[in-house]
């Protein structure tokens, strides 16, 4: 029986309250159809690819789509000149995608993406009905009434409804027996890891309440395409899970899918029977009921996932034609990182490569081929970052990193426009001025050198310094090596450091770092694309702990720090259109650069696209995640492709 009745009782005190309050004064916080957002009309008949059976053996179209299915128009989705050449398309093909470990877009991971609501444009602050069809906020910012897409069917079927939402939260997520490995943060007040549980409350089989303790607005942004673990962390089919959780199976059942599966605890049962975004290619994915638009069908024993389209999938273009356009997908295993190809891996019609940014000359050089196109989209970081560890281990660094000049004087000191070149990107305004880095290091103090002309510190002993990298990442190599030799002209003695990133995320988390290279996500913050700009293991461990422990750990940071933190409380606390979340927004970089947590050592440089000749609908412009993320609209223009890879 679904569900079981201590389900309500765990919703939370004060939860029947809830439901009046929020009927009587929640504000509309979005409109309530696609057709009301995008002025497109709902199409009066519908087609299905043939690629999937026709009645009696599948129900028809029609009667599997909501009554109020999503009309996605890529004209419309995406603003001129992004959308040239985009329109209608028709059903067919196979697309190939390859997975890459270190690449810094994930394209498998955007395009089976679906979120509560949608940001087409990558925006926050402009969400869109996808599975909710209508989600109002209170003024309190705590209180959300979000309803869902009445008629939405899994990838078998079975109707999606508020069953589905209770198991999430009071099954998984709000039950201790079950959540051994923790619940996410966007569903803990202010999506602090620290802050207290939200509050359920079922209406009925569509529509639900969320209540947290503080003013949450930024969980609107939790329910956008932003968030990476997509819907999956506020509904999970139950008709599927069910038969994996002690409260829904018979005892004798659980106890043999325990012993089939070699699992010893029912929380850890459940967990492997679940599939998470980032699980493509695990067994428990294959035939797991999703709502996106190919679901996972096979694994072959050299790594490839095999991919077929939902036949319940929910949108639809203004023509009446069932999405995606692209009948089956497969995701290839890593390919040779060494040399770049038309497509980026043997077959592969689709890649952001994880080399495009530091081998982009190699790229390009490759030109537009008779079977492959190359196309620069928009990116939300800078590709190669300098941070500085403010709380880092050892006195001498400490002693060095706590005098601003020391953070102004590296820039000036590292060839930026060098760096920028060896990228074939442009240098961005940026100065290598090596004299007024040197003019700095001396006003330190640091003016007596060695033998070999490098800085000694007060206590006459040369001022050694780490940097790290990911050793997996080829072209931090390359960078890293143009830095230290940058660095040692103006007498800093610095040794690269190249880490598994294994051993480089326990290195941060130990706070052993001194100064890292890794990308940035700057130039995301102004618009809330990104959100690391808090102080990290690689910028101020002590202060992170500090923060996390309300004070009980840690090192309390000084007064700009403090200003970081109250204002990513505001993010949090009032929704991304806010005016007040814009101002704190710009905010952002100005401290980072002030304080030299996080040095960008080149520009925003887009994102390097490889596709085979003959893929509609790729998006000319804009972030390259939206791009991806529409990837139910990529159809086949060429015949030689339709048929590429079955």
């Amino acid at each position: 029986m679904f569900p079981p009745q201590h389900q309500a009782a765990r919703s939370g005190a004060g939860s029947q309250l809830v439901a009046a309050v929020l009927a009587a004064v929640l504000a509309l916080s979005g409109l309530s159809t696609a057709e009301a957002q995008s002025g497109i009309e709902t199409p009066t008949a519908y087609r299905q690819s043939p690629f999937l059976p026709a009645p009696p053996q599948l129900e028809a179209v029609r009667d599997r789509l909501p009554p109020d299915p999503v009309v996605l128009d890529p004209v419309s989705l995406f603003p001129a000149p992004a959308n040239e050449g985009m329109g209608p398309g028709e059903f067919g093909g196979n697309l190939v995608f390859v997975r890459e470990p270190y690449a810094r877009v994930d394209v498998p991971a955007l395009a089976l993406r679906e979120n509560l609501l949608s940001a087409p444009a990558w925006d926050p602050a402009d969400p869109r009905p996808n599975i909710l069809a209508r989600w109002l906020v209170h003024p309190d910012y705590r209180h959300f009434r979000l309803e869902l897409r009445a008629g939405l069917r899994w990838s078998d079927g079975v109707p999606v409804t508020t069953r589905d939402v209770a198991f999430a939260f009071n099954d998984l997520w709000l039950d201790p027996e079950m959540n051994f490995l923790g619940m996410p943060d966007v569903i803990r007040a202010g999506g602090d890891g620290n802050g207290t549980p939200v509050s359920l409350q079922i209406q009925d089989d569509l529509v639900f309440y969320l209540e947290f303790d503080e003013p949450y607005g930024g969980f609107v942004r939790a329910l956008t395409e932003l968030h990476p673990a997509g819907y999956t962390d506020f509904l999970k089919p139950v008709h599927h899970l069910a038969d994996f959780h002690p409260d829904y199976a018979a005892a004798a059942d659980l106890r043999s899918r325990m012993q089939t599966s070699g699992t010893r605890y029912a929380w850890e049962l459940l967990q492997a029977a679940d599939c998470q975004p980032h699980e493509l290619g695990q067994d428990a994915c294959t035939g797991f009921p999703g709502l996106q638009p190919w679901t996972q069908t096979e694994v072959e024993p050299d790594g490839t996932v095999r991919l077929e389209r939902n036949p319940w999938y929910f949108k639809v273009d203004p023509a009446g034609r069932q999405l995606p356009y692209i009948d089956t997908l497969a995701v290839l295993p890593p390919a040779d990182p060494l040399s770049p190809s038309p497509t980026a891996a043997p077959g592969a019609d689709l890649a952001a490569p994880a080399d495009g940014w530091h081998r982009r000359a190699d790229y390009l050089a490759l030109g537009e081929g008779e079977r492959h196109g190359i196309r620069i989209l928009e990116s939300a970081q800078n590709p190669v970052a300098l941070n500085l560890n403010h709380t880092g281990e050892g006195e001498r660094w400490q002693a060095l990193v706590a005098m601003p000049d020391f953070g102004r004087a590296l820039p000036l000191a590292i060839n930026r426009p060098g760096l920028a070149e060896a990228l074939s990107l442009p240098d961005g305004g940026t100065v290598h001025d090596p004299e007024a880095a040197n003019r700095l290091l001396d006003g330190m103090g640091l003016t007596e050198r060695t033998e070999r002309g490098m800085r000694m510190g007060p206590d006459r002993h040369t001022a050694a310094l780490t940097l790290a990298y990911a050793a997996e990442e080829s072209g931090l190599h390359r960078m890293a090596e143009r830095i230290v030799g940058d660095l040692a002209a103006v007498g800093l003695d610095v040794s690269a450091e190249p880490l598994p990133s294994r051993l480089l995320a326990i290195r941060m988390h130990s706070n052993q770092l001194q100064m890292s290279l890794g990308p940035s996500g700057g130039p995301g913050w102004a618009t809330g694309a990104t959100e690391d700009h808090l102080p990290t293991g690689a910028t101020g461990r002590q202060w992170q702990l500090w923060h996390d422990s309300s004070g009980s750990l840690g090192t309390e940071p000084p007064v700009p720090i403090l200003e970081l933190y109250e204002l990513d409380s505001v993010l949090a606390s009032v929704p991304p259109s806010d005016q007040a979340a814009r101002r704190a927004r710009t905010r952002l970089g100005p401290i980072n650069e002030e304080q030299s947590l996080i040095l960008p050592l080149t520009p925003e440089a887009g994102q390097l696209v490889v596709f085979a000749t003959g893929l509609g609908n790729l998006a000319r412009g804009g972030p390259v995640e939206a791009a991806m993320a529409a990837a139910e609209l990529f159809h086949w223009t060429a015949s030689d492709n339709a048929a590429a890879g079955q």
